[in-house]
Order: structure tokens, then C-alpha cells, then sequence
């Protein structure tokens, strides 16, 4: 169970810095704006993060952490399946596609990009829980 539990951590903490990067690229768009443009652009933002956590991210985390459990000898590389490195890689893909070929401006950005950040910030603390207490999972 202590792998297991590891392979947890280490979701977590991918999807976290996935998220610290995502976070930092929209800190720097927020330069030039005012500070109750900046607050109401995050509220939207938060809105969003909550949304995607919940209709997306949950769903693809409580999958994976079910996975883990259920495998006897899982290796470090079977953390996620193909399909999961297909949506990751389509996320990427959307997000170089908002800024560099629908070139959205910066006001449109935040609130996505801030969204994003916070729905896998939200995925770091759920890979934590199902590592600290991986026994509630199982039992969902």
C-alpha cells in the first residue's frame, strides 16, 4: 500500500505543478490590468476551476485512484492510461490553440487559464486525500 500510496503523491503533485505553471502564465497576463478587473476576472476564474474540477477532473481522478487500488503490482508508468495521455495532451493542445491561432486577448484568457489552474489544484488535493486515507476511496 505505501507504492500505492506514493503513485498517489506523485499524480498529485503532476497535476499540481500543472497547475502552478498554468497559475504563473496567467499572473503574468494580469500586468496591465486593474486590480478590480484582476478580482473579477479570478471569481470568474474560481467559477470555472469549480466547474471543470467537478464535471471533469473529479470523475478522471476517482477513476485513476480506483485503478491504482484494484491493480496488485502497479508500476510507476500505468499512473495514468493512454486515454488520460490523450485528454492531457488535447488540453495542451486547446491551450496553445486559445492563445496562438484564436490569438483570444488576455481578458478572455485569464478567467480560463485561472479556472484551469485552480480545477488541477483541486486535483492535487484529491490525489493527497486518496493518499492519506486511501481506504474511503475504496469504498465509494
Amino acid at each position: 500500500m505505501a507504492f500505492k500510496r506514493f503513485l498517489f503523491l506523485l499524480d498529485g503533485f503532476l497535476l499540481g505543478i500543472g497547475g502552478f505553471h498554468v497559475f504563473a502564465k496567467t499572473l503574468q497576463w494580469t500586468e496591465n490590468f486593474k486590480e478590480t478587473q484582476i478580482v473579477f476576472l479570478a471569481i470568474i476564474g474560481l467559477l470555472l476551476g469549480f466547474v471543470k474540477f467537478r464535471f471533469v477532473f473529479l470523475k478522471f481522478n476517482r477513476r485513476n485512484i480506483l485503478r491504482i487500488l484494484s491493480k496488485n503490482n502497479i508500476k510507476v508508468w500505468q499512473c495514468f492510461t493512454i486515454r488520460d495521455f490523450i485528454v492531457i495532451i488535447l488540453m495542451i493542445l486547446l491551450g496553445i490553440s486559445l492563445r496562438m491561432v484564436f490569438k483570444l486577448p488576455y481578458i478572455a484568457l485569464i478567467p480560463i487559464y485561472f479556472g484551469i489552474s485552480v480545477g488541477l489544484g483541486l486535483s492535487f488535493f484529491q490525489y493527497l486525500f486518496a493518499a492519506i486515507q486511501p481506504a474511503k476511496y475504496s469504498k465509494t
